[in-house]
């Protein structure tokens, strides 16, 4: 028993030695059946248990007998268990009480307290073997699906504490597809995210340059369908404008690709998609700058388009060989690799982006360059020779 237990049981003994002396000395020694005035005491210090602590204050009052037991009457965490009584005249003594228990669970949450980490969980709450709460992540967004209230979220969302995706001006459309993000209180939008259109849907044709015949016909059927697949996409999300899709064949020819620009504009279109090369964008850029037409192509990425003289108007997708080296040469940079060789095709694509990575990096990152002919796939001859000078990395421009 602890020091606390011990001097309680000593002064509880105290008292109750003290108040049995009292009746035998001042008692009335008459018997008194009928509950006349007598010295005896009451039960208010009776210890059923026999663990040295009244059953006023006994939390734990069926203790084994012998059992160690805190000052609150329960058995000390990890105590040593009781003595076994002594046989009675002709009988066997009775078996020793059990030690201190250690499967206290105060929480109920299925863990003892010893193993507990968090032994004030809730009831109800499904934990761990730790005792804590097992928290799950249905979509993997980062917010407990307890707290998710929007538990399907798709993958790589950005959400905010409630596990939703923001929508930052309130009008029902998330901003990760919202258009018009700043769209003010109470309008009404549409699936973009836009005021809803009300009135007359107005017709906007856009042209598209394709090389139906000629060198680059195989493409044809990809670029139209693609481009007819996008505006469809933005005609469903939106009433305003109608778009559609006008087309006019370059023949893959530079030098059609002028008149082909020209029956475009004729017709009135907003915008011109197209061009498969350099050659065919500048031909065709005549009539669209006399009417402010704009153009985007996608099919090339000379740096000659950077210096074209458009106006403004000529907007490309895909990035230079200029930015695609500089940003090669950032990320061999990051990784920290050096003594890198160039093999690359002996064009002008691939002698500018061999020239703009290594003035990118450095020519001192630079430990050898070799060239191939245009068309060539077999490049071992290249590489054996780039070994040879100690490279340790290469960077391969194809065509």
């Amino acid at each position: 028993m602890r020091a606390p237990s011990r001097i309680l049981t000593l002064l509880l003994g105290t008292m109750m030695f003290s108040v049995a002396l009292a009746g035998c000395l001042g008692g009335d020694d008459t018997d008194d059946s009928d509950g006349g005035g007598g010295g005896g005491g009451g039960d208010d210090f009776a210890d059923s248990d026999g663990d040295g602590v009244v059953d006023v204050i006994d939390q734990c009052p069926n203790t084994p007998t012998g059992t160690e037991v805190e000052w609150t009457g329960c058995p000390v965490e990890g105590g040593e268990g009781g003595e076994g009584g002594e046989g009675g005249e002709g009988g066997e003594g009775g078996e020793g009480g059990e030690g201190g228990t250690t499967d206290v669970d105060v929480d109920g949450d299925g863990v003892v307290d010893g193993d507990d980490q968090c032994p004030d969980t809730p009831a109800g709450i499904e934990v761990d073997s730790t005792g804590c709460a097992v928290i799950s992540d249905g979509d993997g967004d980062g917010v407990a699906d307890t707290l998710d209230q929007c538990p399907d979220t798709p993958a790589g969302s950005a959400v905010d504490a409630t596990g939703c995706i923001p929508d930052t001006d309130g009008d029902g459309v998330p901003d990760s597809d919202d258009l018009c993000p700043d769209t003010p209180a109470g309008t009404t939008v549409d699936g973009t995210g836009c005021e809803e259109f009300i009135g007359t849907t107005e017709i906007a044709k856009i042209g598209l340059l394709l090389p139906e015949t000629g060198a680059y016909s195989n493409t044809s059927d990809d670029i139209q369908n693609a481009v007819q697949l996008a505006i469809d996409e933005i005609n469903s999300l939106q009433n305003r404008y109608d778009f559609e899709l006008l087309t006019t064949d370059t023949e893959s020819d530079p030098s059609r690709a002028r008149v082909a620009a020209w029956q475009l504009t004729d017709e009135g279109v907003a915008g011109i998609i197209g061009g498969s090369t350099y050659n065919i964008v500048y031909n065709a850029l005549e009539k669209p700058k006399e009417t402010s037409t704009p153009m985007i192509t996608f099919a090339f990425d000379s740096a000659s388009l950077t210096t074209l003289d458009d106006d403004g108007l000529v907007w490309r997708i895909v990035p230079s060989e200029t930015s695609e080296a500089a940003a090669l040469a950032v990320y061999a940079d990051i990784r920290e690799v050096e003594n890198i060789g160039i093999i690359h095709v002996d064009t002008a694509y691939g002698n500018v982006y061999a020239d703009a990575f290594t003035d990118a990096i450095g020519s001192e990152m630079i430990c050898g360059r070799e060239s191939f002919t245009l068309n060539v796939v077999d490049v071992s001859q290249q590489v054996v020779t780039i070994g040879d000078a100690g490279c340790r990395a290469v960077l391969i421009v194809g065509n």
